[in-house]
């Protein structure tokens, strides 16, 4: 929160159903990031992750915004079809590290608006 980022949750009934972090001119461009995106897995498949993404464009859209960005590990599968159902595309990879010899690999996706 303190680098701008937004948190968003998603509940029902006082429930907590995941939650998504967004951070808005992403490196200073008209793109909005979305860094986090998660659903508790006995809630996968009813539709939240999909109204997340419907909230998340609807607030870049009225914030002059015109692409969403996320990174997807490259072996969650799942993701990676979830999100090209909705849109968006791969534009390129990106490895972390994080030291100690450990380096994670990321899918760059994109979804114009």
């Amino acid at each position: 929160m303190e680098k701008g980022q937004q948190f968003i949750l998603a509940c029902h009934t006082n429930e907590s159903l995941g939650f998504a972090s967004i951070e808005k001119q992403y490196k200073s461009s008209t793109s909005l990031m979305i860094h986090k995106l998660y659903v508790l897995p006995g809630f996968h498949g009813k539709g939240i992750g999909k109204a997340f993404l419907e909230y998340i464009s609807g607030l870049a859209t009225q914030t002059a915004h015109d692409a969403l960005i996320l990174k997807v590990f490259f072996k969650n599968q799942n993701a990676l079809r979830f999100y090209q159902q909705q849109g968006f595309r791969s534009i390129g990879e990106e490895e972390t590290d994080f030291g100690n010899g450990y380096k994670v690999l990321d899918y760059i996706m994109t979804k114009n608006i």
